[in-house]
């Protein structure tokens, strides 16, 4: 069984000007201007960089396709191995309907209203997308865990930062996913023994 938990990334990147066919991380891009900081002192020309950024924000059906795509063709790769494939779409501030605390609010008003906009117009895509490839594909369930923390009360605070949790939101998360492990894989059966 393979799970990804995922679906902020490719939004936030997308948001980003970068192409989500292939890009860099945060860390992988420090790692590769001090690669060609060290190239060049030893006296040597940067690599050309074989990623080009996008000049636009890359459009929510274009995000969901290339989404569905990558999707996919993990799915072909582990059709081999005979692993299944669990797809989990995770929350963020955006897509919530938990009532935010003080803090929360601040971190979700620090964002344009266009993006926020942008992150639930590709949710509802990327969901669209996502439970079409059921059909296609017949090791993979997509599971879309956005509303997970919709019934925490408003005084309880779970997210670190937009789209990343504390200790209980990771927990609230992991009883979610052996849940649908529990039910999906082993017809309800406790595994907590």
């Amino acid at each position: 069984l393979v799970i990804t938990f995922s679906g902020n990334n490719e939004a936030h990147w997308g948001w980003n000007f970068k192409n989500t066919m292939w890009f860099r991380s945060y860390a992988d891009n420090y790692f590769w201007k001090i690669f060609n900081a060290a190239h060049n002192a030893a006296g040597f020309e940067s690599f050309r960089n074989p990623i080009t950024d996008k000049t636009i924000v890359l459009p929510p059906e274009s995000l969901s396709r290339i989404l569905k795509k990558n999707v996919s063709l993990g799915c072909s790769a582990l059709s081999e191995t005979k692993s299944k494939h669990y797809y989990m779409f995770q929350p963020n501030m955006p897509l919530t309907q938990k009532p935010l605390t003080e803090r929360e609010k601040d971190i979700l008003a620090a964002w344009h209203p266009n993006q926020i906009e942008y992150f639930r117009e590709y949710h509802k895509l990327a969901v669209l997308k996502l439970k079409d490839l059921e059909s296609v594909h017949k090791n993979f369930n997509f599971f879309d865990l956005s509303d997970v923390f919709d019934k925490i009360p408003e005084n309880e605070e779970i997210f670190l930062d937009s789209t990343h949790f504390g200790d209980k939101g990771y927990n609230i998360i992991s009883q979610k996913i052996i849940a649908l492990i529990q039910t999906s894989v082993f017809g309800g059966k406790n595994l907590s023994n």
